[in-house]
C-alpha cells in the first residue's frame, strides 16, 4: 500500500488533533480514530462504510456483527483486507501502522507510533508499549 507523500507530517497533525480528543462513539472511538490516522497518510479510509452508524456502545457492538459477524478484531480484519491491508508480526509493526492492543474494556485500534500505540481513550489518545500489541497491520 503506498503512503501519501510527506505521511509522516499527516500523521504528526492527525496525533496533534486527536491527542487530547475525547472518546466519542461513533465519532472518536477506537476504530474511527485509527482510521482517522490511516485516512491521513494514505487517502484510503477503512471504516469508510462503518462511519456514522452508531452513537453508543450497543450501536458498535451492533455494527460491527452486522458488517463482520463478530467484535472489534473481525471488524478491522474486514475492513483492512478490503483496503489491502495485511497482517504484519506484532514487534514489525512501524510508524503508521494499525494494532489491536488490550484495555480494560476489551480490544482496542491503535496506531503505532513507534515503540509505542496510540489509542482513543475516555479523554485523549492512551499509550501502551508496542510488545503489548495483540495483533498488527501493516498500513
Amino acid at each position: 500500500m503506498m503512503r501519501k507523500p510527506h505521511w509522516e507530517k499527516h500523521l504528526a497533525e492527525w496525533h496533534r488533533v486527536a491527542e487530547t480528543r475525547p472518546f466519542l462513539w461513533g465519532k472518536h472511538d477506537c476504530c474511527l480514530t485509527a482510521c482517522d490516522a490511516v485516512l491521513a497518510i494514505t487517502g484510503i479510509d477503512p471504516a469508510k462504510d462503518l462511519r456514522g452508524l452508531c452513537d453508543d456502545r450497543r450501536g458498535a457492538i451492533r455494527v460491527m456483527r452486522d458488517y463482520a459477524g463478530g467484535g472489534v478484531e473481525k471488524t478491522v480484519a474486514k475492513a483492512f483486507a478490503a483496503c489491502g491491508f495485511g497482517y504484519v508480526p506484532v514487534l514489525f509493526a512501524r510508524r503508521g501502522d494499525c494494532g489491536l492492543v488490550s484495555t480494560d474494556d476489551g480490544p482496542a485500534l491503535a496506531v503505532c507510533m513507534g515503540a509505542t500505540w496510540v489509542a482513543q481513550g475516555k479523554n485523549g489518545l492512551v499509550q501502551k508499549p508496542l510488545k503489548e500489541g495483540l495483533r498488527a497491520w501493516r498500513v
